[in-house]
């Protein structure tokens, strides 16, 4: 299976994909699923299978969209920061890849600023990238400690 993601924003657009593949359990290995293609300067789209996003939809998800869709529902608005729409769209992976073994690292991860005509941004983040480890830390000692800050007796006997 695989994992991409894809958030329009009004300062630009915040593109992720994972590069693993399998054809079974026992045969999983990675490749880039991500490429861009660039005439510096222009603006160019050639054909093939259009996807727009518009007001009502502020992300895209391709592949393994359960387990990562509740932080984007959460966090992702059209006013949200490339710097912030990046961290959540990582969220979202460490969550996928916490649940489902078919989506793994590398991951890569490109930020477009709207209007540049030429990436800005992009990278490939390894396992052990510092900052994908910072994010998987981070995020699962903030759920723990949120879950045990929810009161604990709702009240009711059993």
């Amino acid at each position: 299976m695989t994992y991409c993601i894809g958030i329009l924003l009004d300062e630009g657009v915040v593109l992720a994909s994972d590069s693993r593949t399998n054809a079974g359990i026992d045969r999983v290995s990675t490749f880039r699923k991500m490429f861009t293609f660039e005439k510096p300067g222009e603006s160019f789209y050639d054909a093939g299978n259009f996807i727009e996003a518009l007001g009502d939809t502020n992300y895209f998800q391709i592949g393994e969209v359960k387990y990562g869709k509740p932080i984007l529902d959460r966090i992702i608005r059209r006013s949200t920061s490339l710097s912030d729409a990046a961290k959540c769209a990582l969220i979202s992976f460490d969550s996928t890849m916490r649940s489902n073994v078919s989506v793994g690292p590398p991951i890569d991860l490109l930020i477009y600023r709207r209007g540049s005509l030429k990436k800005e941004f992009t990278i490939r983040l390894e396992d052990d990238d510092p900052y994908l480890q910072a994010i998987r830390d981070g995020w699962g000692g903030a759920i723990h400690k949120a879950f045990h800050e929810i009161r604990h007796d709702p009240g009711w006997t059993y």
